[in-house]
Parts: structure tokens; sequence; C-alpha cells
């Protein structure tokens, strides 16, 4: 299962954090800083690897829901493309004291506390259960 993180840059440890996880768990992730090497083209790159992934994780913070973020057009692609979108809050703050997401974003329902990465690894498990593939936007978690 290819599993793509969008996240804001000053979120970056977290991300990490997440592709670590992910990765140890045999999961295969993009993380822009590890699969963007110098000289690519950064929103082909991107646009790309949404469309080939199975899951998109989106690290929700007050930083990845300003209004310049490059993680909120990554959510849009991702939504466009009818992704299975696993929100995980990063904030210290509860999601409905966040910036709330752009309108345009539909079938996206994040729970009053989202769920750990522990808790969606129990739910999806690892890619040896080949069985198991993502399809859609289950309309939240």
């Amino acid at each position: 299962m290819n599993i793509f993180v969008s996240y804001a840059r000053e979120d970056i440890a977290h991300a990490k954090m997440v592709d670590r996880e992910l990765t140890d768990k045999g999961y295969k992730v993009f993380l822009d800083t590890k699969e963007i090497k110098s000289g690519d083209e950064f929103p082909s790159r991107i646009t790309y690897a949404i469309i080939e992934c199975d899951a998109f994780i989106f690290l929700v913070s007050e930083h990845s829901l300003k209004e310049s973020c490059w993680a909120l057009k990554e959510l849009q692609i991702a939504n466009d493309q009818k992704k299975f979108v696993l929100p995980i809050n990063i904030s210290d703050k509860k999601i409905k004291d966040l910036p709330s997401l752009p309108p345009s974003i539909k079938g996206l329902n994040i729970e009053e506390e989202s769920k750990s990465l522990e808790h969606l690894l129990k739910a999806y498990p690892p890619p040896q259960n080949s069985w198991l593939r993502l399809q859609g936007n289950s309309g939240g978690i």
C-alpha cells in the first residue's frame, strides 16, 4: 500500500515520525523531503504521487490549515482524486478550535479528536494483507 503524507513545513518532525512508523510496518510512504530530489518539478511530482497513492494522510495543525499552505492544495488534489483521506490531529488544540477546512473539501469528516496513528494502523493493517485496498473517500474515519 502506498501512502502519501501531507503536512506543513513547520510540522516536519511529526511527518518524519509518521513516515518512520509506517515504513517500519512495511508501508511504502511518500514524504516529499525523502522522495523529491533537487531539480525535480515539485508540483507535478507531488500531483503524480497523490494520484498513485492508495491512502492520503493529512496532518492537521494550525499550520497545515493556513490558506497559503501547500498541504491544502495537496488535500484538494486528494479529494478530487477521491482518495481515502486519514486526517491526524497533531496540534495541541481540539479540532473544533482549529480553523475549519475549506468548504471545497467535501466528504472529509474529522472527529472531535483524531484517532491515533496506532489505531489507524490497527484499522488498516500492513501490506502483507494483500486483499486490503482502500478505494475512494469513505467520508471520514
